[in-house]
């Protein structure tokens, strides 16, 4: 379902307003798109991913422990 979820977002407007603004921030902004906004848009849809990801590793490992994370040093 992320995979798709993600396939669409690539080839969705958003994107390209994203990639608009990669490139070229200040005519993005001319053109009257709100950068602020489509960044922080883009950070919750990072980080329901990343939730996502976090709830499918707790369910493969079965738990979630401190000392399951080790540093690497």
């Amino acid at each position: 379902m992320v995979y798709l979820y993600v396939e669409i977002l690539a080839h969705s407007p958003f994107s390209r307003m994203l990639k608009a603004i990669r490139d070229a921030e200040v005519a993005a902004n001319i053109y009257g798109k709100d950068i602020v906004k489509a960044g922080a848009q883009t950070l919750i849809i990072g980080g329901a991913i990343a939730a996502v990801a976090g709830a499918l590793w707790a369910l493969y490992t079965g738990s979630m422990k401190a000392t399951t994370y080790t540093r690497v040093t």
